[in-house]
């Protein structure tokens, strides 16, 4: 028996695992290892692609099924094979491409593989354009606007008009996100206790930003890094330490019983 027998973490990548240059300290990998070796399981949810998680997973070591592209998709930690994907449709390229305003947008992305997209720069031809080739499913969009104030006011704007049909956060000050309404880090959260009923009682997320906030409050212990917006303070059971200060190894040595 461990002591971290049936736990798992679930840490957002970027402003909570890695640290200001976007790297995962030694520190935190020596906790992992630690955590691994007595029973715990320890993952990655993140708004990022698997190919990016796998290049992180040759220095980080990960035993449980990774979330990625914001609970877009579920990928073995191993061979990064799909185990569950979720996706919109054409009326979820429709209602992208309608909320693109070339004047403000910098750039958008429509994530249609788990790995490729298709990407519209400002100036750079029609927005429909760039999507011409997509095939289903459709895993997220993104808005990149100009300031922290425009991507607030869009999230505000495709909130009123869509309500509760998609997922709207941002996922740093200037990217906003869409997302299918059953997709999100939450979602994929609970999918994948499930996933792994029998042998986690415990589910630990962390996480620094609107498109974590789900995951904290899915999770059974919700942790906000201390660099982390207060909206995720908020919903958090529990605040940590920055994620420049090693905040996963904080968790491991203190946070838990």
């Amino acid at each position: 028996m461990g002591r971290f027998d049936g736990y798992l973490i679930l840490a957002d990548y970027d402003g909570t695992l890695a640290d200001r240059n976007g790297l995962v300290s030694a520190e935190n990998v020596e906790a992992i290892r630690y955590f691994q070796s007595q029973g715990g399981y320890f993952t990655i949810a993140s708004g990022r692609s698997p190919d990016f998680i796998r290049d992180v997973a040759k220095n980080v070591p990960l035993n449980a099924p990774v979330i990625a592209l914001n609970g877009g998709v579920i990928v073995d930690p191993y061979s990064f094979d799909v185990i569950k994907r979720t996706g919109g449709d054409e009326e979820f390229v429709r209602d992208y491409l309608s909320m693109i305003d070339p004047e403000i947008s910098c750039e958008t992305h429509l994530w249609h593989s788990s790995c490729v997209n298709s990407i519209w720069k400002n100036g750079r031809g029609a927005p429909e354009s760039s999507v011409s080739g997509w095939a289903p499913p459709v895993y997220k969009a993104i808005f990149v606007q100009k300031t922290p104030e425009l991507a607030l006011q869009l999230k505000e704007t495709a909130k009123a008009r869509f309500g509760d049909k998609y997922i709207i956060e941002r996922s740093w000050p200037v990217g906003l996100e869409m997302l299918p309404a059953f997709s999100g880090k939450g979602n994929a959260a609970r999918l994948l206790k499930r996933l792994m009923a029998g042998r986690v009682h415990t589910l630990i997320g962390m996480g620094d930003y609107e498109n974590d906030v789900s995951l904290l409050t899915a999770s059974d212990i919700g942790v906000a890094v201390g660099n982390a917006l207060e909206e995720v303070k908020r919903a958090a059971d529990r605040i940590t330490v920055p994620n420049y200060e090693h905040s996963v190894r904080q968790v491991i040595t203190e946070l838990l019983p």
